[in-house]
């Protein structure tokens, strides 16, 4: 896990047969957004999340 500044985190994971990168950003104090690529299946998702 690799902070790059105060609000944005790159995380690898390597397991056999499912790698695993995330970069996620915080916006602000309860909005993060982020990217996920697994290469199981060779996937890659985004998303949203918001807490109240």
């Amino acid at each position: 896990k690799y902070d790059i500044g105060e609000s944005t985190c790159l995380d690898l994971t390597a397991d056999p047969g499912n790698t695993r990168l995330n970069y996620s950003q915080t916006l602000s104090s309860n909005t993060k957004l982020g990217v996920e690529h697994r290469t199981s299946d060779n996937k890659t998702q985004m998303l949203f999340k918001y807490e109240w």
